[in-house]
């Protein structure tokens, strides 16, 4: 296979891919079912994507929320 249509292919493979699937994936690369090479060619750029905003979310769920409780005005 060229590598012409195997380019064509992955993108039409991506393009197929609904929000559900895409979570599926990602699921399936965290978990170690399939490796990373098999969720870029799935996910392509979106699976670094999805990688920050995991980081983002685990970052904001270890901070300190205390301080958003308290009454800063002493009341």
């Amino acid at each position: 296979m060229s590598e012409l249509a195997r380019v064509g292919l992955v993108e039409m493979l991506r393009q197929s891919l609904d929000e559900q699937d895409k979570i599926a994936v990602y699921e399936r690369y965290s978990r170690g079912d399939i490796g990373e090479d098999v969720a870029r060619i799935h996910l392509g750029e979106k699976l670094d994507k999805m990688e920050e905003e995991k980081e983002s979310f685990e970052a904001a769920m270890e901070r300190d929320t205390s301080e958003f409780l308290t009454d800063r005005d002493g009341e």
